[in-house]
């Protein structure tokens, strides 16, 4: 009985394993981590392969540089009511954030003309003049120009760059510096080149002011009706006094004229008794002859 018993236990032992080994679960780790280490094995035995870069675009210089364009423009306008389209450009001029520089008023027998130098934000130069034609006005005369100065800004800026690099090289030499002759030569080449920033840190400004606001010259005029309008003439009175007047202050400036030249006269007088004297004397001796 005990060995049937054992006989038992051993068959079912080994159906267990046998069912274990089958288990398809099983089967797909031991798969897995087969290939697994097959492919680590290959990956630490084969050298990695470097793929391409990708080439981004290439990018274009003159678009990635910020332009620096300097605007102005040149406007006249006739208009019919010279005071109201006034106060409708101190409006836009408000709206706009410009500002005048110059105004100017020219009261003409033929027309009455203000004359104006507008400075007005770069970003709405155009918006500006489009507002001021829209406005009713006749346009006369209008010219718009555009400076680049770019290359000129960016010459400015690489060159303030460099001074400032030679400034910090000559103040560490000038804390070396043992004699006085070595200071006072670099103290002297600091005060040229401090010059020289300051003076291209003032052409920056300058160039940068004039990017970032446009001036506009614009003239503003009304043609007055016709009329006729004789001269006007003196009275006779007027005229005869004028005259009396006129006469005297001539006769004061000739009795200036002779007093400033008192010298010059009595030498001409002096060399004309002479002559006299002279031909008297003559034609006395040619008488007694």
């Amino acid at each position: 009985m005990k060995t049937y018993l054992v006989l038992i236990a051993a068959t079912l032992m080994l159906v267990s394993c046998g069912s274990k080994n089958n288990d398809p679960s099983t089967l797909m780790n031991d798969m897995f981590l087969s290939e697994y280490d097959a492919s680590t094995e290959e990956a630490a035995v084969e050298e990695p392969v470097l793929e391409d870069p990708i080439l981004e675009e290439p990018v274009n210089i003159e678009e990635a540089i910020e332009r620096k364009i300097i605007k102005d423009g040149r406007l006249e306008v006739e208009v019919g009511d010279l005071a109201e389209e006034k106060r409708k450009l101190d409006t836009l001029v408000a709206k706009m954030g410009a500002w005048y520089s110059n105004e100017q008023l020219f009261n003409e027998s033929r027309q009455t003309t203000i004359g104006l130098i507008i400075r007005i934000p770069a970003d709405r130069f155009e918006p500006f003049i489009a507002a001021i034609e829209q406005g009713g006005g006749k346009i006369i005369a209008k010219s718009i120009e555009a400076r680049d100065v770019t290359e000129e800004y960016i010459d400015l800026e690489t060159r303030l760059a460099n001074k400032r690099n030679y400034m910090l090289r000559y103040q560490e030499l000038l804390k070396s510096a043992r004699n006085v002759k070595d200071i006072l030569e670099i103290q002297e080449n600091i005060r040229q080149l401090q010059e020289e920033i300051e003076s291209t840190q003032g052409r920056l400004q300058y160039l940068s002011k004039q990017v970032s606001y446009s001036t506009l010259t614009l003239s503003i005029s009304q043609p007055k009706p016709y009329s006729y309008s004789p001269d006007e003439r003196a009275k006779p009175s007027e005229k005869i006094r004028q005259s009396l007047f006129g006469g005297w202050y001539a006769f004061v400036d000739f009795v200036y004229i002779l007093l400033y030249n008192w010298v010059l006269i009595l030498l001409v007088l002096a060399a004309a008794t002479l002559w006299l004297i002279r031909r008297r004397r003559n034609r006395h001796r040619k008488a007694k002859a």
